[in-house]
């Protein structure tokens, strides 16, 4: 979640034109060598600035077969709405980049905007809950995270951790913003605790036999975080001619 521009989807479905990245050895642990037609992908992203590009990429994606969703909606601890202000002058609430929740610190509220919209935002641990509880139950679909919403992350950790939902992650790939400047010291804190409690449940559950014979997954984390092709700056499957595997 925090899907940005779509980057992180690409480097997991065209890794081949990603080769510095630093996550593509996530995605390798999590989903094994390419092609990964068989993974189903969704993303979340609330800022207006990035839908016609991430519906392009989408449509991109599916033609040549892979299964891409990228839903409008911001991912929060519960359902409810998010305000973007749009400064000048093409920016929502973010930089060039944009940056989903970027639009609820104080250093771009407080800025003017001449213009303001709303996206929906839903609970992402119920998002979460439900495709655990619909996944192949043949047998166990691998389900890889990656966590990125800019600051609102402590809050959906929790709500993860309560509802014992990290039992059902296989691989979280996560950036913590404990340390941003643009955020108040409380927060900050607040952020800081949601990081050392996630890193001790999942070093309790690696050590856990019990919970992980009872179904519970010793998840694997990194926070090492992956800003490389920012501006991605590849063609379109569709440009390219054949894309992985094809």
């Amino acid at each position: 979640m925090g899907t940005n521009i779509g980057v992180q989807i690409r480097k997991l479905l065209e890794p081949h034109l990603y080769p510095k990245a630093s996550s593509l050895r996530f995605f390798e642990d999590a989903y094994g060598p390419p092609p990964r037609y068989s993974v189903c992908v969704i993303g979340f992203e609330p800022n207006p600035y990035h839908n016609q590009r991430l519906n392009q990429l989408q449509a991109e994606l599916n033609q040549v077969g892979f299964s891409v969703l990228i839903l409008p909606v911001g991912a929060g601890v519960s359902q409810g709405r998010l305000t973007f202000k749009k400064l000048q002058p093409t920016n929502w609430g973010c930089d060039a980049l944009g940056i989903s929740f970027a639009a609820t610190s104080a250093s771009v509220q407080n800025q003017k905007g001449s213009l303001t919209t709303v996206a929906p935002v839903l609970s992402f641990a119920d998002v979460l809950d439900h495709i655990i509880r619909r996944r192949s139950s043949g047998r166990r679909a691998v389900v890889a995270m990656k966590l990125d919403p800019e600051g609102a992350e402590d809050g959906i950790v929790h709500a993860l951790l309560d509802r014992n939902l990290m039992c059902g992650v296989h691989s979280l790939y996560v950036e913590f913003h404990d340390k941003t400047t643009g955020l108040s010291a409380e927060k900050r804190r607040s952020i800081a605790y949601a990081k050392l409690r996630l890193e001790q449940y999942v070093l309790t559950i690696k050590r856990n036999e019990s919970a992980r014979a009872a179904g519970c997954l010793a998840t694997t984390m990194a926070t090492t975080d992956d800003e490389s092709y920012q501006l991605d700056g590849n063609p379109w499957p569709s440009q390219q001619g054949k894309s992985d595997g094809l």
